[in-house]
């Protein structure tokens, strides 16, 4: 067993003993009143039918009640084989012995005078009754198990009978009371031992799930990931559990692909420019075949530049994703115009027309080069494949706004629109392939997001979702 199970067990076991040491003391006491109060009950009617007898016994003997003025007038004179013998306002009157007894020989009956002193006493040994004197005698550690009636001839109160449970039958008593709590005691421990296995494997069973699952994560290796259905947080922390791990499995094989590439990316110019270089060195080119090895050498490393700007540029956004305090209310309409401004003597500008259909007073909250990161990268790829027109345009909603770049070009093609966010995915005519990566990490750190796909006329769009929050004003 675990040091975890052992726990549990031992917690449960403590719980199960208080909890039921505390239902033995409800019990017993609820018992003790309940059997009390049937007990007086059947001693009263014991009682009531000694007196009853007694009162018949002396009807029976001619007794002239008149006569009988107090207790006085009564008197106890011995016991017999058969009987107990008084004398009332001078009248022998014998009281068969068998009224004292008829009920049970676990019952004490006393006869008692009007002072509640015992004058017959139903034990069978005669030298026992030297020893109870008087009723808090008889009653004593009888623990509330007695009834008493008086006993009245005419109207002269002559005493009363006491009728206790004997030591014997309140042994038995006990006993009842014991074996019933006692016995429930160890049907409930048995009971609840049983529920305490069965809690046990229920709540140990997944938690095993759960550690062996943990011990297997590994960034590199499949996962034999076992599911957990109990439906509380051992569940939910293993589906979470899950949901990291496969995260941070993607994102390790993200990496490794992206230094891959990057270092594919990095080689291709350094190899170009390292031949090149060495055939400068070795005399191969002539003065013009030179000059042109040096121009091609040139735009290599603005390339190897470009790219490793862009993989630097990458990696900030995945480490910082908005800088709040660097943000600014920056006017879309304004920065477009100015993209159009800054591209008005381009000889690409004569034969593409730029159309800003972007709201005069839409502004947005931003970090103003993320955001010129983001015109410029959509113009520039928009650029590279429109024929004739480049479109910005702008949808609001409630609870998000659109932005999108369309051009005229072919568009995609086929299952390219899933790729083209993919860093170093190159299209035709494409340059490092990190432009729209860079666009798509900066979107999603505004909780956007970004799609593409072919306008009805065919040409490409890149469409920008984000919420509308605070940060967009319109």
């Amino acid at each position: 067993m675990s040091k975890l199970g052992i726990k549990i067990v031992i917690s449960y076991i403590i719980i199960t003993v208080v909890s039921t040491l505390m239902f033995i003391f409800i019990v017993r006491c609820a018992m003790m009143n309940i059997i009390i109060d049937e007990k007086k009950d059947n001693l009263q009617d014991i009682a009531e039918f000694i007196v009853n007898s007694i009162n018949d016994t002396i009807e029976k003997s001619g007794v002239d009640k008149s006569k009988v003025k107090s207790e006085n007038d009564i008197i106890f004179y011995g016991k017999t084989y058969k009987n107990c013998n008084l004398k009332i306002a001078g009248k022998v009157v014998k009281l068969p012995l068998s009224i004292f007894t008829v009920q049970s020989s676990k019952i004490d009956v006393y006869l008692l005078d009007a002072q509640e002193k015992v004058i017959f006493y139903n034990m069978d040994n005669d030298d026992d009754i030297n020893k109870i004197t008087s009723k808090n005698e008889a009653i004593f550690d009888k623990k509330n198990f007695y009834a008493q009636k008086d006993i009245y001839i005419g109207k002269a109160y002559i005493g009363s009978i006491l009728v206790t449970v004997g030591e014997k039958n309140l042994i038995d008593i006990n006993m009842q009371i014991y074996t019933i709590v006692y016995g429930s005691f160890l049907i409930t421990g048995m009971i609840t031992f049983s529920m305490v296995l069965i809690l046990k494997i229920n709540v140990l069973k997944p938690i095993d799930k759960l550690r062996e699952n943990i011990s297997q994560i590994s960034l590199d290796k499949d996962l034999n990931w076992k599911n957990i259905n109990t439906r509380d947080e051992l569940e939910d922390m293993n589906r979470e559990l899950y949901d990291i791990t496969t995260k941070m499995q993607f994102l390790t094989e993200a990496r490794n692909e992206f230094f891959q590439n990057t270092s594919h990316e990095l080689k291709t110019p350094l190899m170009s420019i390292r031949g090149y270089a060495e055939a400068i060195k070795d005399g191969v080119f002539d003065t013009q075949e030179q000059q042109e090895a040096l121009d091609i050498i040139i735009d290599e490393s603005d390339k190897l530049a470009s790219s490793i700007t862009s993989v630097l540029y990458i990696s900030s956004l995945e480490k910082h994703f908005r800088n709040i305090k660097n943000a600014e209310m920056i006017n879309i309409y304004d920065e477009i115009e100015e993209l159009k401004t800054r591209h008005a003597f381009s000889k690409i500008r004569n034969e593409i027309e730029i159309v800003n259909n972007i709201p005069k007073n839409l502004y947005i909250e931003v970090e103003p080069e993320k955001l010129n990161r983001i015109i410029s990268n959509l113009f520039s790829n928009a650029l590279r494949y429109a024929k004739s027109k480049i479109m910005f345009g702008f949808i609001a909603e409630y609870d998000k706004v659109h932005f999108f770049v369309v051009d005229d070009g072919k568009g995609f093609e086929n299952n390219e629109k899933e790729k083209v966010f993919d860093r170093f995915y190159k299209g035709d005519d494409g340059k490092n392939g990190l432009g729209l990566a860079i666009v798509s990490s900066i979107v999603k750190s505004f909780d956007g997001d970004i799609k593409a796909y072919n306008s009805k006329s065919g040409g490409a769009v890149i469409e920008i979702i984000v919420p509308r929050k605070s940060y967009v004003h319109y």
